[in-house]
């Protein structure tokens, strides 16, 4: 859920050398994938991010204020938001990030996503990914605590 200066900054501080135009593209492609959370068909969203990406300095303080205010007013409706504090030190989110993208169909199978640097995504039955959610869910707090952080 980022905003447009900070997903600037992810871009351009990524693993690639990009072109300009390569990483205005990029940034196009997550506004437009980013423009499915506000229609009236939604989908539901809850987002889990650890503390150390907000308190991250990307592109800048300004870029930081910025996104921070972005994902205050973006949670709310079909959106929650938490932040998993510092101070539960080792969780089951540290391997790195993941979606799981559950189905309202009951004959749907729920999926677990990861993007890897240098691979393609990898993608699989969620069988434990529900499980590691939820247990990070419980100790994760509110989105107003990026309040505080700011």
């Amino acid at each position: 859920m980022p905003c447009r200066l900070y997903a600037r900054a992810v871009v351009r501080g990524g693993p690639l050398e990009l072109e300009p135009d390569e990483i205005e593209r990029r940034v196009e492609v997550r506004m437009n994938r980013q423009r499915l959370l506000t229609g009236p068909d939604r989908p539901q969203l809850w987002a889990i991010i650890d503390e150390a990406a907000l308190r991250r300095v990307m592109g800048g303080p300004e870029v930081r204020r910025a996104q921070l205010r972005h994902l205050e007013r973006s949670a709310h409706g079909r959106t929650t938001l938490q932040i998993l504090p510092f101070g539960i030190g080792p969780h089951p989110g540290t391997t790195g990030p993941f979606i799981v993208l559950g189905f309202p169909e009951a004959t749907e199978v729920d999926v677990v996503y990861m993007e890897t640097i240098g691979r393609e995504p990898v993608g699989g039955q969620a069988r434990g990914g529900e499980a590691v959610q939820d247990r990070l869910r419980s100790p994760a707090r509110s989105a107003q605590m990026t309040r505080e952080i700011c």
